[in-house]
């Protein structure tokens, strides 16, 4: 990006504040309270730009989802309701350290997804 924008800062600094991998709409509402007149496009056309700067993720999907944290890491997705959550496994995070070296050295991209139902879902089916 070639330069600094007032709207965007707030966009990323909103979004690293949150773990919860929200939808550009989320993240607007959120954006929103702080910002009561930026507009939805505003949102898009900024978080846009900083995937394509790297500075966060998108997560595809039926609903894209983003990520304010673009190191890597591995994400489980709730195959209910969509929603995203940072997966903390070591042994396997090191596994997938050691495709990302072999995939860059191909000049190949990873990207690693889990599937499960969430606990808000299980609970919801009445299968806790």
């Amino acid at each position: 990006m070639k330069y600094r924008s007032k709207n965007r800062d707030i966009i990323l600094r909103k979004l690293r504040c949150v773990t919860t991998h929200p939808t550009a709409e989320e993240l607007y509402l959120i954006v929103k309270e702080e910002m009561p007149t930026i507009g939805i496009a505003t949102v898009y056309r900024n978080l846009d730009q900083l995937c394509a700067a790297g500075q966060i993720l998108m997560l595809e999907g039926e609903v894209k989802r983003f990520d304010g944290n673009a190191d890597d890491h591995l994400h489980v997705r709730c195959v209910r309701c969509g929603r995203v959550f940072d997966l903390e496994v070591s042994d396997l995070a090191d596994c997938y350290g050691d495709l990302c070296d072999k995939a860059a050295a191909l000049g190949l991209g990873v990207k690693v997804e889990f599937e499960h139902t969430c606990p808000q879902c299980l609970e919801k089916l009445n299968l806790t």
